[in-house]
């Protein structure tokens, strides 16, 4: 049984609604195309991103200790809460047990192809929500090419995994960012194929 076409756009849609939104991406890619296209100043674009490496590090340990209170699914977008931050994931993301998956955001695509609500990751986050939600945030990790991964209380870990090369036909598409809902501790921190935006 092959998923409906509306299952692979739907994860595309949000993201090139986003794309609208946020109209200043195109000013960032330009500048960071003008660098990665001429190679005297590459070691400038390089040293740009990795100044945000350190800033989006240093604003992941104020989730150490923050309980995971909420987690919202829309489509193939996971968005996890943690008491005043959110992580909105819009690329591939699992939440493991040990080493067992849990749910995952490709889920989404396994469905009834009658309601959109039935498919296996609205199922097996309604199976497995207690053993995820309430978990305090035990340590997180960045990696070099931007994935995240957080480490939760009873063996809970959340993975979040860029998802897309570089860019050629189509702009640069977000995989996943860092909100403070109020607005005081940290700006708002979008993680893209290729780089770190704060806006």
């Amino acid at each position: 049984m092959l998923p409906s076409p509306m299952m692979f756009t739907a994860g595309r849609m949000l993201c090139l609604l986003r794309q609208q939104i946020h109209h200043k991406q195109k000013k960032r890619i330009a500048f960071r195309h003008f660098f990665a296209t001429n190679k005297k100043f590459r070691f400038i674009a390089e040293e740009v991103n990795g100044m945000s490496r350190k800033k989006i590090e240093t604003y992941l340990e104020l989730l150490n200790g923050s309980l995971l209170d909420d987690l919202t699914l829309a489509a193939q977008m996971m968005m996890f809460s943690f008491g005043s931050i959110a992580i909105h994931s819009q690329c591939f993301t699992r939440i493991m047990h040990q080493d067992r998956i849990l749910l995952t955001t490709l889920d989404y695509q396994n469905w009834d192809e009658a309601d959109d609500k039935n498919n296996d990751e609205w199922y097996n986050w309604s199976l497995h929500k207690k053993r995820i939600i309430n978990n305090k945030v035990i340590k997180t990790e960045l990696t070099n090419s931007n994935d995240l991964f957080i480490w939760l209380e009873n063996d809970i870990q959340l993975q979040i995994f860029v998802s897309n090369g570089s860019p050629h036909y189509v702009e640069d598409c977000e995989q996943w960012r860092m909100i403070d809902k109020d607005g005081e501790n940290i700006p708002q921190t979008v993680i893209y194929s290729n780089g770190i935006q704060e806006e």
